[in-house]
């Protein structure tokens, strides 16, 4: 019996994705649409991390990498 190959068919190629790249008056659309649907948007505030307030003391990177090497 004949093995089967699997071979794309001439004349049909794959189709490429198309690039997504909004523009301002998309995105106001698409953010007005939302509203009235009932979404909420919330900002996020930057939160102190445990990284920056223990950097904050030293004065120059070059401080804080002798502190760390001692």
């Amino acid at each position: 019996m004949a093995e089967l190959t699997f071979k794309s068919r001439p004349g049909r190629r794959r189709k490429k994705g198309v690039s997504f790249n909004p523009n301002k008056e998309f995105l106001d659309t698409a953010k007005e649409e939302f509203l009235k649907k009932g979404g909420k948007i919330t900002r996020i505030a930057p939160v102190d991390n445990e990284l920056t307030s223990y950097i904050k003391p030293y004065r120059s990177p070059a401080a804080l990498d002798l502190s760390i090497l001692d």
